[in-house]
């Protein structure tokens, strides 16, 4: 029998009755069907919600006609019962307060029901790891018992206004004003004015296209302006980070570097990159192939404070596991995108996850990317904010400068689209600007 702890029936007959003197309660009251605890309210609630989106007031007579369709005429105790909660609540002005307490009891025997859940998977025999990412993901799924509270519009317009003149100050006094991370790439931060914080970026490319040379170029030059950077690597190792990044700071191919071929004076200009690389602080590297997404927030979020990370990126999404070895590739993507977009949002940060394109756009003349280029691209065009394209011309383009790499900026929620900016790439040093 379930514990009257953790359900409040009066509470519950309370909002119903509310719900009957004040239909429109229903547009703004912060509450879901399955946060009653009693059939009867969860029902009618749902009806209410049903009906108001049809632009029908859910009063006794409408909410009992459309559960009369659905379920047994008296499944809900008919207009009587709805009449009797009625008479009960002789004001909907506490309603807020009965909404609050159906809140955190539903978020209380989610918990529970988490326990039990958790106790089978030790029974079968899920330990370590694998059962701390199974509760970690169901956790994430309850919904909170109370939401951050909500900001007044005369109170939001001038907090903006207050930011905007701050950062005009700053940016009259010389400094650098940027609204996300920036990127060092002048043309991309006008467009964006740096890397959004708490939105999920996607950036895409074909294999060879430079996407792990892009991360890191971004990774450096958001740490040169004391940004704090998280890069997690599902394919490249540490070694081969650590090489691109001596090339891009010292000057010196990297092929050069990694076949041992070096001349005394590019000895020299490595050791002074070294030297510089050396003093850099908040730049972190994890190398977790096979991990999960559950696994990565977990250690992002540890290091964080350690770390000062506002910028994390994921090298690449196609790569990272299943959350659970029956669900279907989409339904996986989707999950785990929905995960790291509940880091971004969450934690104000700066996400980035690369991935590959498929391959049937080749068959296209113009090889310039298109949204439906993005491999899996339903689920990472229904989450990701901003959306850019890695186009390199002297792959597909005869005569094309070898040194330019276009970036198709293809979806941008927080300002111009399908815009096209060409930066430097010089691929051989590992240098992009």
């Amino acid at each position: 029998m379930e514990d009257s702890r953790h359900h409040s029936e009066s509470a519950e007959r309370a909002v119903i009755g509310a719900l009957m003197l004040k239909p429109e309660i229903v547009s703004w009251l912060d509450l879901e069907p399955g946060q009653f605890f009693n059939p009867r309210h969860r029902h009618i609630w749902a009806a209410a919600q049903e009906l108001h989106a049809e632009g029908v007031d859910p009063d006794p007579i409408t909410v009992v006609d459309r559960l009369s369709r659905k379920l047994q005429p008296d499944a809900v105790g008919g207009p009587s019962y709805l009449a009797e909660l009625m008479g009960e609540c002789i004001t909907a002005d506490n309603v807020e307060h009965y909404a609050a307490i159906l809140r955190t009891k539903a978020t209380t025997r989610r918990v529970l029901e988490l326990s039990a859940e958790t106790a089978h998977l030790v029974e079968r025999g899920v330990e370590g790891d694998e059962l701390l990412d199974a509760v970690q993901l169901s956790v994430s799924r309850i919904e909170p018992a109370s939401r951050h509270e909500g900001v007044m519009s005369d109170e939001l317009a001038v907090s903006s206004y207050k930011a905007i003149l701050d950062d005009m100050r700053e940016r009259e006094a010389g400094g650098s004003v940027y609204v996300g991370v920036p990127t060092g790439l002048p043309g991309l931060d006008a467009l964006i004015c740096g890397t959004p914080l708490g939105i999920l970026t996607l950036i895409g490319g074909l294999a060879g296209t430079g996407k792990s040379t892009l991360s890191i170029n971004l990774a450096n030059n958001a740490a040169e302006r004391d940004y704090g950077v998280h890069i997690v690597s599902y394919e490249d190792r540490a070694e081969t980070y650590g090489d691109r990044d001596l090339a891009r700071e010292a000057g010196v191919p990297v092929q050069r570097i990694r076949a041992r071929h070096l001349s005394s004076g590019e000895v020299q200009a490595l050791a002074a990159a070294a030297e510089r690389l050396r003093a850099r602080r908040g730049w972190l590297l994890d190398f977790m192939p096979g991990a999960s997404i559950a696994e990565v927030v977990r250690r992002v979020r540890s290091r964080r404070r350690e770390n000062g990370t506002q910028l994390v990126m994921l090298d690449y999404i196609q790569c990272v596991p299943d959350p659970h070895p029956r669900m279907k590739r989409n339904d996986a993507i989707e999950e785990n995108l929905r995960q790291l977009n509940d880091l971004a949002v969450q934690d104000d940060l700066a996400v980035v996850v690369f991935s590959q394109f498929n391959r049937k756009f080749e068959a296209r003349e113009d090889k310039r990317p298109r949204m439906p280029d993005f491999r899996d691209s339903g689920s990472l065009e229904q989450k990701a904010k901003l959306m850019i394209g890695m186009y390199y011309p002297c792959a597909h383009e005869k005569d094309a400068d070898p040194e330019q790499l276009d970036l198709l900026v293809l979806k941008n929620h927080q300002g111009e689209g399908n815009v096209t900016l060409s930066v430097s790439y010089k691929r051989a040093l590992g240098q992009i600007s």
